[in-house]
């Protein structure tokens, strides 16, 4: 499967340079990282939210889960996960699952977590299960110029133990 369609339209319309990672297909981000062998802080992975006036795309890296309490204490909201079937909806050009960290690009606000912001490259789902988008940091913060930025919307998951494993999957033959 290729880049969704919009995701596609919105790098070319903003210029960007990038390049494409086919991984095999897995299950969560952190495998897809590592399945992809990226560091898993690399790939930003994108989470849909909601609240009583509009949705937003949380951002954060693999290697993190989203931390939705400190998220809405931080921006005085309440926002819960949306749906499956709003997710659908609003990314219909995209395998399901599959939300880009793109927030723009489908006309939906977004706040990126702290721990991407000094990163050499950022890879982002393309809207499919197989496929990563890698832009540098330049074109990484260019994509996300209207988004919020600053504050850290997630706590670290990723273990020693994982770490060893990927280091591993790294140098595996």
């Amino acid at each position: 499967m290729s880049i969704a369609g919009t995701v596609r339209y919105f790098l070319s319309h903003q210029k960007i340079d990038y390049h494409v990672l086919i991984h095999p297909r897995v299950g969560t981000p952190l495998q897809t990282a590592l399945s992809a062998n990226i560091e898993p802080r690399q790939l930003a992975y994108a989470v849909l939210l909601k609240d009583k006036n509009k949705h937003l795309i949380a951002i954060l890296p693999s290697s993190n889960t989203l931390d939705i309490t400190n998220l809405n204490k931080q921006l005085n909201r309440h926002f819960i996960p949306a749906t499956l079937s709003e997710e659908r909806r609003i990314f219909d050009d995209c395998t399901l699952g599959m939300v880009p960290a793109l927030g723009e690009a489908y006309g939906i606000d977004a706040i990126v977590d702290s721990a991407l912001d000094d990163l050499p490259a950022v890879y982002l789902p393309s809207g499919n299960n197989s496929t990563l988008v890698c832009v540098n940091n330049e074109n990484f913060q260019l994509l996300q110029v209207n988004a919020i930025h600053g504050l850290s919307i997630s706590r670290s998951s990723y273990s020693f133990a994982e770490t060893a494993n990927h280091q591993s999957h790294l140098h595996a033959s």
